[in-house]
């Protein structure tokens, strides 16, 4: 997994590489290409206030900072482990394995993904002695660790003192936005999804009716008392961390075997069976409610680079189809396809520059030719140059702004498909057709 990431951090690299050098680019391309349009594609692409967020997020990121509260057994560990894909905090079947305060740095390889720190479980900090408040404990604990998230954990199968819980947290998270002057996010997580009944079905592809309106009921009572006892949350979420491991010869191993493994052993665990549920909305619920900046792009880093890729390959098709159309809204007579075609052009160099390449506006013409004719990018604007439109698929004159939008969008499908994704080129020329033809 590490060599995949490092590999697609290179390639957000190259794309940001490119993307600085689109400003000269712009200025250098043909004469043919009137002012008016070059400033349409500059401001569309420079001035894409997201766009730059997210080449900015590439240099500017940092390791996310989660805290987890919850009450013994609520599966803290388990869920450090089930956001990781990787075996990081301990887990036992027997006993609570979270009896202080801990810090778990989660790595993929050198690299570290995010910190999460795991609290005491609350009957503890509960029960602390009279020279620190329960409250006070907690709100040191944030205070040194500055969390983006705070996560507040309940089980799906447990419902005794939740409003004593509820009540607890609410107190810390008045304390601390007193103390700081901002509101730290809390998402409530439902873990033990796989706990409801039928207890038996653990796989969540097999998750039936019964089972799934339980949890949606669950979700709905713990929703009523955060909401009944005043605690303000930014989000709740309904899931499973149930993983069961295999060491590196692929032998099942249990929880109480793992405590006793070497560290280097540990570190090659996998994943035997996943039954994991909810996980990825999860993530989506994290990254939406992270406020800091680098944090959230770290996030986006650390869990989901192939997301963020297509993600980043998506939005410059966007864009480039506001730029096709109002170039033939523009009605430039003959020249608008050529025009047309320079544009999508740097589109697609900048879908390629995701995946790593070495790109210049000629990738893009070289990809276009083979969508259209296999006599190269050369033979395409040849035909253009001679007026010859009639035999591209988005001929004709002044093209209309709807085909022309219709007909970048479907070039930018297939550059992602070919580029990101990996089709071949005969499989990126049928996506082109079908999109086309749909449009």
């Amino acid at each position: 997994m590490a060599d995949n990431q490092n590999t697609i951090e290179k390639r957000l690299i190259k794309m940001k590489e490119f993307y600085n050098q689109l400003d000269k680019m712009i200025d250098d391309l043909p004469d043919v290409l009137p002012k008016d349009i070059k400033a349409l594609v500059r401001d569309k692409i420079l001035g894409d206030k997201e766009l730059k967020e997210l080449i900015d997020g590439i240099d500017r990121h940092r390791p996310p900072r989660f805290l987890l509260i919850g009450r013994t057994g609520v599966g803290k560990s388990s869920l450090i482990n089930a956001l990781s894909s990787s075996y990081v905090a301990p887990v036992s079947d027997v006993e609570s394995c979270t009896t202080e305060t801990k810090i778990y740095p989660c790595y993929d390889g050198d690299r570290k993904m995010m910190d999460i720190m795991d609290s005491r479980g609350i009957s503890e900090s509960i029960s602390t002695d009279d020279r620190m408040t329960a409250e006070d404990q907690l709100l040191g604990d944030i205070n040194n660790f500055n969390p983006d998230v705070v996560l507040f954990l309940l089980a799906a199968t447990h419902r005794d003192n939740i409003d004593r819980d509820v009540e607890f947290l609410k107190k810390v998270k008045e304390k601390y936005a007193e103390v700081n002057k901002v509101e730290v996010p809390v998402l409530v997580v439902i873990n033990k999804a796989d706990e409801v009944q039928p207890s038996r079905i653990k796989d969540p592809s097999e998750y039936n009716v019964a089972k799934k309106e339980n949890l949606i009921n669950t979700v709905a009572y713990y929703q009523r008392i955060c909401t009944e006892n005043g605690l303000n949350v930014d989000g709740i979420v309904d899931v499973s961390s149930y993983i069961e491991w295999a060491d590196a010869s692929g032998v099942c191993v249990q929880p109480s075997d793992i405590l006793e493994m070497a560290q280097s052993d540990i570190n090659n665990l996998q994943i035997d069976f996943d039954g994991r549920y909810h996980i990825d909305e999860l993530r989506e619920k994290l990254e939406e409610v992270i406020i800091d900046f680098e944090a959230k792009m770290g996030f986006r880093m650390a869990l989901q680079l192939n997301e963020l890729v297509k993600k980043m390959a998506t939005h410059v098709t966007n864009s480039f189809v506001a730029i096709a159309s109002a170039i033939a809204f523009a009605n430039i007579p003959v020249a608008d396809i050529y025009i047309l075609l320079l544009v999508q052009s740097i589109m697609v160099a900048l879908i390629a520059g995701l995946s790593g390449r070495d790109v210049s506006i000629d990738t893009g013409k070289e990809f276009l030719a083979s969508l259209f004719l296999t006599g190269g990018a050369g033979a395409v604007f040849r035909l253009i140059a001679h007026g010859a439109v009639k035999f591209l698929p988005i001929a004709g004159g002044m093209i209309n702004s709807t085909i022309a939008g219709a007909g970048t969008k479907a070039i930018g499908t297939a550059a992602i498909k070919y580029y990101i994704e990996g089709v071949s080129i005969e499989e990126a020329r049928e996506i082109f057709k079908k999109e086309n033809k749909a449009n």
